[in-house]
């Protein structure tokens, strides 16, 4: 998901703080409001056309923080792009929902 905040950020912000916990895990609540909008649309498709959709930042979020990096391995490319790292965890933990999905029909 598209969380809005590039490495250099947390890179920057981190050595300002002195921890990656608050400047690399962005607050879910910010998360869902700035994703809230493509979210609505892409739920409204899914209705219309039966299709499943998985969100890639129910993944990655937890109740209070967004995962920017696993470890100290950075998951995102840019502001918007998972790297390969990032891809392979997302793709991992996207296996079971579309089992379930395709278990559905």
């Amino acid at each position: 998901p598209e969380l809005g905040v590039s490495k250099m950020d947390c890179v920057t912000r981190a050595m300002s703080t002195r921890t990656a916990k608050e400047a690399c895990y962005p607050k879910t609540s910010e998360v869902n409001a700035f994703l809230e909008p493509s979210k609505q649309i892409l739920s409204q498709v899914s209705k219309r056309t039966g299709s499943k959709v998985i969100f890639p930042d129910e993944l990655l979020c937890g109740d209070l923080t967004c995962a920017l990096m696993d470890g100290s391995t950075y998951l995102y490319r840019d502001d918007d792009h998972m790297n390969k790292r990032g891809s392979i965890i997302v793709t991992n933990k996207m296996s079971i929902p579309l089992l379930d999905a395709f278990a559905d029909k």
